[in-house]
């Protein structure tokens, strides 16, 4: 990250002298506050270097109270995390400016939801694209959590079907919670672990080991979390079904 240099007033047109503007925040949310009308800041737009180049960036002003405006940058790509100096002109009028862009890890699924069918070791294909600043790490492995679908709706039933009062039936409800536990399937990543860096995109090729207590016939739902998204899972376990022989122990 480049150091910051420090802050110096721009001389203006109507004499004295423009303090520098401040920008921060998540790349989508990079503003400063300015106090000028917002209807005067037309054709906002900021000059910044980013590795050695000048960048050009889109500017919105939006009210932000009675004489300010909240100047927002609108990039094509998400900004690199880091700090920056660059020059807003916007009006007719210029300010320099401080710019501190945050990290953030972000990244799309394509298909954002994934409803399987089986029992034992399933495949799994799913496209990542990073959309975030910085890269996001694949891992190898991921753990699960499952759930019957449903959890909450049994949840609530059986607190109010208790024939107990009070806190017992919280703890009807709480008991309706864990027996829904489905238990943690294992999912490894076959193909595509590693760093996946902003802008770029790659099918991610894993396979998902349902546990051994998930119940025959039911539904069952949980979230991979990934770096910067998390898909949901449903997988529906037929109603028969057969060991994996991949996790049947000798002698058993």
């Amino acid at each position: 990250m480049p150091p910051r240099e420090p802050a110096r007033p721009v001389a203006g047109s109507e004499g004295g002298d423009r303090p520098t503007l401040r920008f921060s925040g998540l790349p989508a949310r990079v503003q400063a506050l300015l106090p000028r009308d917002p209807q005067t800041l037309a054709d906002a737009q900021l000059s910044l270097q980013v590795d050695g180049e000048t960048v050009a960036v889109p500017a919105i002003a939006l009210a932000a109270g009675p004489g300010h405006a909240a100047v927002r940058l609108v990039p094509a790509l998400p900004l690199p995390a880091g700090s920056y100096r660059g020059r807003l002109v916007a009006g007719g009028q210029a300010w320099d400016a401080e710019i501190e862009v945050a990290a953030e890890a972000r990244a799309r699924a394509y298909p954002g939801q994934l409803r399987l069918s089986g029992a034992g070791t399933l495949d799994v294909e799913v496209d990542l694209v990073n959309v975030g600043n910085v890269p996001v790490e694949v891992r190898p492995a991921y753990a699960v959590p499952l759930e019957q679908a449903g959890v909450l709706d049994r949840a609530i039933v059986a607190g109010l079907t208790s024939q107990e009062g009070g806190v017992q039936r919280w703890g009807a409800a709480a008991d309706a919670v864990a027996a829904s536990q489905s238990g943690v399937a294992r999912l490894a990543v076959r193909d595509g672990a590693g760093p996946l860096p902003p802008g770029e995109s790659r099918r991610l090729v894993a396979a998902l080991q349902l546990p051994d207590r998930v119940a025959a016939g039911g539904t069952h739902i949980g979230l991979w979390r990934l770096d910067g998204v998390a898909i949901a899972i449903e997988v529906a376990v037929p109603a028969e079904t057969h060991p994996d022989p991949s996790r049947i122990q000798p002698g058993g």
